[in-house]
């Protein structure tokens, strides 16, 4: 499994000794409609200033992280449509 640099850092930068484990790090949140959302990062931005500016980090998260949950959101629309609609392969 893959997981983000910004989750990554954030262990480092928190002072997590031991391994990295994502799955105990993902906030999942899940709005009044039922979509998946954007959590907020457990830092500033400017939090890893030394290695990372705080523009980078919040092009990264605002955009890519949102992508990404943007692009769940996607994907489990369409399944759900595909199920009511019995429009699926087994």
């Amino acid at each position: 499994m893959k997981t983000s640099a910004a989750l990554v850092l954030g262990s480092i930068f928190a002072g997590r000794a031991g391994k990295f484990n994502a799955a105990e790090n993902l906030q999942i949140t899940l709005n009044a409609e039922g979509q998946y959302v954007l959590p907020s990062p457990d830092y500033s931005y400017d939090a890893l200033e030394s290695y990372t500016d705080r523009e980078t980090m919040e092009l990264h998260h605002s955009k890519h992280h949102n992508g990404y949950v943007n692009g769940l959101n996607k994907a489990t629309a369409m399944i759900r449509e595909a199920i009511e609609n019995n429009d699926f392969l087994w």
